[in-house]
């Protein structure tokens, strides 16, 4: 899919608004909205299953589909697809670093 990057750190690592990533699985947990205290890192457009019998899709516009929040004194960062170096785009590798920095 072709993600909205939301953070201004990846948007300048990346070089652009827009980055590739491999959203290889529609079984993936994709989260509908995040709370104010959430930041969204990258968004997207992306059709997951409704069910798991996968006869039923549905599509969630504008998913936060990595997202960062502070608890305590760490930092949670969730992607809703998968960080395989295998399955990642460059992109991704670009995102994952950024990601793994900011911890």
């Amino acid at each position: 899919v072709l993600a909205r990057v939301e953070d201004p750190t990846m948007q300048a690592i990346i070089g652009e608004p827009v980055a590739s990533i491999n959203f290889d699985l529609d079984l993936w947990v994709v989260l509908e909205s995040v709370g104010p205290d959430v930041d969204t890192l990258l968004s997207a457009s992306v059709s997951t299953y409704s069910d798991m019998t996968g006869l039923y899709t549905s599509t969630i516009t504008e998913a936060p589909i990595a997202a960062r929040f502070s608890v305590g004194e760490g930092r949670v960062i969730y992607t809703a697809f998968h960080n395989e170096h295998a399955a990642t785009t460059l992109d991704m590798t670009d995102i994952l670093e950024e990601i793994i920095l900011s911890l």
